[in-house]
């Protein structure tokens, strides 16, 4: 007859237990973009646009224009010092996805959920520009972009 620790048996199970939730809610993201430099090891996907106000870069987290390829929306704050200057801010947290960026120089932010978009003024320098839309946690197709001007 075997006998089974009562014990031993619940640490395991706790155990797998956590280690299954904490992958079944951490974000996966996919990003393709081999130039080797630091924003693209850090997973920003950088493009170049001009409009009648001038020559804008915006980068956003993620690999491809759909948006980041995750289960969950990407809980945060994130944090990333994109190679333009700056704090970049931004994840879903307290009901919202959102993105915020610092820099000294004209810049803004944008998110999108699910077809939603919202798109900050561009910002004076040295001021936080805001991107915010209400969400809940859910399988959504979140994107997060920062731009300077």
């Amino acid at each position: 007859m075997v006998m089974l620790n009562k014990k031993s048996l619940f640490t395991k199970l706790a155990a797998v237990s956590m280690v299954a939730s904490m992958m079944l809610a951490t974000p996966v993201m996919a990003a393709t973009n081999d130039t080797g430099d630091k924003d693209a090891q850090n997973g920003i996907v950088k493009t170049t646009y001009e409009d009648e106000n001038g020559t804008w870069t915006e980068g956003m987290i993620g690999g491809n224009p759909e948006g980041v390829e995750t289960c969950w929306l990407a809980y945060g704050p994130l944090y990333q010092y994109p190679s333009e200057g700056g704090t970049w801010q931004y994840g879903f947290w307290n009901a919202k996805v959102r993105s915020y960026y610092t820099v000294n120089r004209c810049h803004g932010s944008t998110v999108k959920l699910n077809g939603k978009t919202s798109r900050s003024v561009n910002t004076a320098s040295g001021k936080k520009s805001i991107a915010e839309l209400w969400a809940i946690q859910s399988d959504s197709n979140d994107q997060y972009f920062y731009r300077v001007c």
